[in-house]
């Protein structure tokens, strides 16, 4: 999927395949891509991505600088005059869904593969919400199963 054939590190099938392995899980139970770039893990052509923990932390420190950076321009510009205000006003109900959709703390955290055992990480800021819900323990949710 990635544009250029090697980018970065990256995890290898055989990789993968050691890990899906002794966690008992067929490989085929899998359908591996190879690299992607953020355009595809966004446009939602994977389920999960793999990286190393440095990667992954900086696409995800970057997306939400991103959001905010974006959140500030939207406001900015709805602000500018009247017209652009009663258009805000409007849309409101819009952007509360996108908001919701995009919070970390709805989400709450992800599975960190490879250890022995079931890890959650969660953002260093996390709240008492994105705790509840990176754990599952919400009546809405799955349980998380190892």
């Amino acid at each position: 999927m990635a544009e250029v054939a090697e980018v970065g590190q990256g995890i290898s099938a055989e990789e993968l395949a050691l890990a899906t392995r002794n966690r008992g899980m067929p490989l085929e139970a899998l359908r591996y891509v190879g690299n992607v770039e953020p355009k595809e893990a966004l446009a939602g052509q994977t389920d999960v991505v793999v990286s190393d923990g440095f990667t992954g932390n900086v696409f995800i420190k970057t997306l939400e600088a991103t959001a905010k950076m974006l959140t500030g321009l939207i406001r900015d510009e709805i602000k500018a005059n009247p017209i652009n205000a009663v258009g805000g006003l409007l849309a409101k109900p819009a952007f509360g869904r996108v908001a919701r959709r995009v919070d970390p703390f709805e989400v709450g955290g992800g599975p960190l593969l490879g250890v022995n055992g079931v890890v959650i990480v969660g953002h260093g800021r996390s709240n008492a919400r994105a705790i509840q819900n990176a754990v599952g323990s919400d009546d809405d949710s799955d349980p998380i199963t190892p």
